[in-house]
């Protein structure tokens, strides 16, 4: 036995150092921690770009979106990219090649003689129709497919300054050199006009800013992308992170001073984090995670356009540092709540330590969830979430928001019974007066009441709120019912006496189990009974109980009982007797109850008076 307790504890010390392990390593993550709901100034509307992910059957699909091989610039045949990220467990790839469209994966790449000049005698080789068949159905992964997302191409694919734009689901810009070097606009236009979707690429790189945020600070520069996502909503977003972030290390500065022009005109903007892997050594650096249904090339496209996906990185160099590399699990989101009640968003993920929140390009706060009303100063348009830990970090779409002064409610009060007096205060303690029509005017914020009428119990300062709900209603009501003072009264016709001062009931007949026959209450109220070591006699305990709380205590008293059994008999007159000789000593309720001559003192003539009465030759009156 002592062995199996030693191994016990060994185990559980075992499980308590896992945890705390896990815990420092962001392995552990606790549910999203509830708020109190601050009410603050305003009424926030929160959109969510998640509002249609259904978090306990929808899947977490793993995508590249920006790939490359030897078909232009890249150091990796066609095919052996594609089984490289297959064996590297994603779920998604799109193949975006300079200038050339991807026809299909067993598709033999129509090459361009310039784009792809570097590489013209390295291998081009596409998969059979046969092994692309594999993949798609995920043979060798247990049925987990690949989905290849159609068309790929990185659009301007001869731009020397690197005006990249990756573009989806049309056939536009095969063979398209685009040697402009300053406008991402034309390939987006066209891309667009063919019904295809895109994104920018690592514009840090086109801008000089990775190695000089101050580039964002002009309006000009920030003017330029805003015209560019305002005429055309085909245009996603662009890459927060590319790589190992080395390009793109302070876009997120320009993410968040696009946004704050960009989603009051009613659009949001997405990021995105891609490989861009010109090698079989790039895989596995930045990523997106789709929420999606079922894994498909349709609903990927869906997930792209609404936002329904994360963008995730082992680099985050601006928040996490230059020297800083993920390893282990990434962080991930696995439900998100938002509350357009209480203004706020909720996020619960896993392998974490560190939740924040972004608005105006500022962290304004830290932990699962956010109440946007403590943050009113800080929050304008919108507010995004970056989730960190060991592994990297993982980036939340925008959640666009408006927000506006909160309007009034009435507020009315049912009154039971009608004829009471109410009183409203505000939080600071002030009356607040009713209008002519008796309801009140109140904004959103914390009142109590209080009320009170002749006989009933006064309730007094009880809090209520008038929410946002209230708000958006007009009105509010409240039943205020006052509970009847509790009553203990003789029953008619009795003999019972209920000494308010003393606190003791008697009159009462020998023998009782009850006091039904003696006493009565009102609606409000009900008798807790709590009978002596003896039984139901002298020492019982009455409790008038209202609402669950005693509201007055009495004891009952049978004359003559001296030890609480209900009744009068020898064993009360032996009990006077040795209290009598000092053998015992008495108490305020024995000498009432055996006090049968009045004079306020047991004597020789109360001992006589009970045994008489224990023999049936005397009794007792049982009401004085």
């Amino acid at each position: 036995m002592k062995n199996h307790r030693n191994i016990f504890k060994a185990l559980t010390s075992l499980m308590v150092c896992l945890a705390l392990v896990c815990a420092t390593l962001g392995l552990y993550a606790p549910p999203a921690k509830a708020l109190d709901n601050v009410i603050g100034t305003k009424q926030f509307t929160i959109s969510n770009p998640y509002a249609t992910v259904d978090w306990d059957t929808w899947g977490a699909y793993k995508a590249n979106l920006h790939t490359h091989s030897t078909v232009s610039d890249g150091k990796g045949d066609f095919r052996d990219m594609i089984e490289a990220y297959y064996s590297a467990g994603y779920d998604i790839l799109a193949m975006t090649d300079h200038g050339t469209i991807n026809y299909g994966w067993d598709v033999k790449p129509d090459v361009d003689a310039l784009i792809g000049a570097a590489n013209i005698f390295k291998k081009k080789n596409p998969l059979s129709t046969g092994r692309k068949n594999e993949i798609y159905n995920g043979v060798g992964r247990d049925g987990r497919g690949m989905t290849e997302v159609p068309l790929g191409i990185e659009l301007n694919g001869m731009a020397i300054k690197k005006t990249h734009v990756n573009g989806f689901y049309a056939d536009s810009g095969h063979h398209v050199r685009a040697l402009d070097e300053k406008d991402y606009e034309p390939a987006i236009k066209a891309y667009e006009k063919a019904g295809g979707i895109t994104h920018i690429n690592h514009i840090g790189e086109w801008s000089d800013a990775s190695s000089n945020a101050s580039v964002y600070d002009d309006p000009s520069m920030i003017s330029y992308f805003v015209n560019i996502f305002n005429k055309y909503p085909s245009c996603l977003g662009f890459e927060l992170v590319n790589k190992s972030d080395s390009r793109t290390k302070n876009d997120r500065i320009l993410y968040d001073k696009l946004l704050e022009q960009i989603i009051p005109t009613g659009r949001n903007i997405f990021g995105f984090a891609n490989d861009d892997a010109h090698e079989l050594s790039h895989i596995g650096k930045s990523w997106e995670i789709f929420m999606m249904p079922v894994n498909n090339a349709a609903n990927v496209r869906t997930a792209m356009e609404t936002g329904t996906f994360f963008a995730v990185s082992k680099y985050a160099r601006a928040e996490l540092g230059d020297s800083f590399t993920g390893t282990g699990p990434t962080p991930e989101v696995t439900r998100i709540t938002v509350d357009n009640a209480k203004g706020q968003i909720a996020l619960e993920g896993a392998n974490y330590n560190k939740i924040q929140w972004v608005a105006n390009g500022v962290v304004i706060a830290e932990g699962n969830t956010i109440d946007l009303n403590a943050h009113e100063s800080q929050v304008t348009c919108y507010v995004r979430a970056q989730v960190s830990g060991p592994g990297g970090m993982c980036f939340v779409q925008p959640f666009p928001v408006t927000s506006a002064p909160y309007q009034n409610a009435t507020v009315g009060f049912t009154k039971n019974p009608s004829a009471m007096t109410l009183v409203v205060k505000n939080s600071l303690g002030e009356v607040i007066f009713p209008s002519m029509s008796g309801t009140y005017d109140l904004s959103i914020g914390g009142y109590t009441w209080s009320a009170s009428a002749e006989g009933y119990i006064a309730a007094l300062n009880i809090p209520f709120t008038v929410d946002f709900n209230d708000a958006a209603t007009g009105n509010k009501t409240i039943e205020v019912s006052l509970r009847l003072v509790p009553t203990l009264e003789p029953a008619p016709d009795s003999t019972t006496v209920i000494n308010k001062q003393t606190g003791y009931i008697y009159g009462l007949s020998q023998g009782i189990t009850s006091l039904d026959d003696f006493v009565t209450t009102n609606a409000s109220s009900y008798l807790d009974i709590i009978p002596g070591t003896n039984g139901f006699g002298t020492g019982t305990i009455i409790n008038l109980v209202s609402n669950g709380q005693i509201y007055e205590s009495y004891t009952i008293v049978i004359k003559g009982d001296a030890n609480g059994d209900g009744f009068v008999d020898g064993s009360d007159s032996t009990i006077v007797s040795l209290i009598l000789g000092g053998m015992l000593s008495d108490d305020p309720l024995t000498v009432f109850a055996c006090d049968i001559n009045g004079n306020g003192v047991l004597d020789e003539s109360d001992r006589r008076n009970i045994e008489l009465a224990g023999l049936f030759l005397s009794e007792i009156d049982q009401t004085v």
